[in-house]
């Protein structure tokens, strides 16, 4: 009603990440664990990944396993899309074993 509350918007994209920080895309994060090459970082600011622009964020994220970076360093670019897939379905299935574990105490 007084439009109080904003949606926020995915930030501009911006220079590669530093190893260490996070970048999220929706509700999935993914810690940069190495220096991304120019062609990776492209891809997944094509697919909406972005750097945390924010020190303390409080949002609930699905993290991604912790090697998902190297995984898809290693991937050829044919075939880069597949396990990219791949590691969100894995991340997404840890997540709801995770809560059903939870709900069961």
């Amino acid at each position: 009603m007084l439009k109080i509350r904003v949606d926020r918007k995915s930030p501009p994209i911006g220079a590669k990440p530093q190893p260490g920080r996070a970048i999220v895309r929706g509700r999935n994060r993914m810690i940069i664990t190495t220096p991304v090459p120019d062609d990776l970082w492209y891809y997944l600011t094509l697919l909406g990944w972005r750097e945390v622009p924010v020190m303390r964020d409080r949002r609930r994220y699905i993290d991604l396993p912790s090697a998902s970076l190297e995984i898809l360093m290693r991937a050829p670019s044919s075939r880069r899309e597949i396990r990219y897939r791949q590691l969100l379905d894995q991340a997404a299935r840890i997540a709801e074993a995770r809560a059903r574990g939870r709900a069961r105490l």
